[in-house]
C-alpha cells in the first residue's frame, strides 16, 4: 500500500495497492479504541489499482487504515487523522 492521500482528510481516504495477483481485499478503519468503523471488501486487479476507503461520516480524530490480503498474506496498518 502507498500513495495514501490526503493525510490530514476531511473526507475520504484514497490509496494505491499493488499486488501479484487479483483478488479480494480487506479495507478498515479504526478509532483510537481499535473498535472497526468501516469494513469494506474490495476488489483488486494485478499490478496497480487505486482504491478510496469512505471517511466522511466519521468524528474529528485519529484513525487506523488497516489492509489484509489474504490470498498473500499481507497486512499492513497506517494512521489517519481526520480534520
Amino acid at each position: 500500500m502507498s500513495n495514501i492521500y490526503p493525510n490530514p482528510t476531511t473526507n475520504d481516504i484514497n490509496f494505491d495497492f499493488y499486488s501479484p495477483i487479483s483478488g479480494n481485499i480487506k479495507v478498515q478503519v479504526l478509532d483510537y479504541t481499535g473498535r472497526v468503523v468501516v469494513d469494506e471488501n474490495m476488489m483488486i486487479s494485478t499490478g496497480k489499482t487505486r482504491l478510496n476507503a469512505q471517511m466522511g461520516e466519521l468524528a474529528k480524530g485519529i484513525y487506523s487504515l488497516k489492509v489484509t490480503f489474504d490470498q498473500t498474506g499481507y497486512s499492513s496498518v497506517n494512521m489517519i487523522i481526520k480534520q
